[in-house]
């Protein structure tokens, strides 16, 4: 069930309020809970996506709602050997600190993200500054072997960490492909 299919059947509205989308995130975790409490945490991947300042929500909210719904698929089919997503969104708490998890489709579990998704905004490209708290986070879990990722705008975060100019540069062991929609602007930073 979608975020908005579930707003719809318990609230009769779409509009959804914080109030509501916490709430139904969290009967969606407990329902998930319920259903992958089988699973080893080896058979585990998680997919991460990183909430940082004007982060469209829309999109953090549609990726989650997409790869639970790729998991109740491939759950449904019942293979055996098919791993289980485990969805988090990471968000800094405090600051000085370190993004931490937030939301989590698999609590208790003993992993950390294979993939690190930046999502775009609808607002200015984030500056240098808004990006520092990031910067270090990020480049430490690229370093533990998660692969970063950007939709968009999210580009602008990713190249902050300094990454982006490793692998222009043929340094990166894991190169990536990449469209800009704003690549003048990736350019000139």
């Amino acid at each position: 069930m979608l975020i908005t299919d579930s707003l719809t059947m318990v609230y009769g509205e779409t509009r959804p309020s914080s109030a509501n989308v916490a709430l139904v995130a969290k009967w969606r975790d407990r329902h998930l809970q319920g259903l992958y409490r089988h699973m080893s945490d080896r058979n585990i991947i998680e997919i991460g996506i990183l909430l940082y300042p004007a982060a469209q929500l829309a999109t953090v909210l549609g990726l989650t709602d997409l790869f639970v719904f790729a998991q109740r698929i491939a759950s449904e089919r019942g293979a055996t050997d098919t791993p289980t997503l485990r969805i988090s969104q990471w968000q800094i708490q405090n600051p000085h600190e370190s993004p931490v998890r937030i939301q989590d489709s698999l609590p208790g579990t003993n992993t950390k993200p294979a993939v690190l998704i930046l999502p775009p905004s609808l607002e200015e490209p984030i500056g240098v500054s808004a990006a520092a708290p990031y910067r270090q986070w990020l480049q430490a879990q690229h370093r533990e072997g998660t692969t970063l990722a950007s939709v968009c705008a999210g580009a602008f975060l990713l190249g902050e960490t300094g990454l982006l100019s490793a692998l222009q540069a043929g340094e990166s062991k894991r190169p990536g492909r990449n469209q800009w929609h704003r690549s003048s602007a990736v350019a000139l930073r």
